[in-house]
């Protein structure tokens, strides 16, 4: 059973582009996780939130949060850390 994306979730998620696709699988390479693009749980101010399962055994349903990369540019704690 698979979840329609609301109005907001799909014009957040289509302004960022094809950009989340690049990161569609994560995780170890031998049991990596895959985000279910489609499938969007939340959005909000610092990002987007996707359901994701594991590859090998789907039935491990987990949450992922994508925060787009100028988020952290732009944010002065994410900047000291990097001093």
């Amino acid at each position: 059973h698979r979840r329609r994306r609301g109005r907001r979730g799909a014009r957040i998620v289509a302004s960022a582009g094809e950009t989340i696709e690049l990161f569609e699988r994560f995780g170890p390479e031998d049991d990596p996780f895959e985000i279910l693009t489609e499938e969007v749980l939340g959005v909000g101010g610092q990002g987007t939130v996707y359901r994701c399962a594991r590859v090998k055994d789907p039935s491990q349903v987990f949450a992922a949060k994508a925060v787009p990369i100028w988020r952290l540019q732009n944010d002065p704690e994410t900047l000291c850390l990097g001093r």
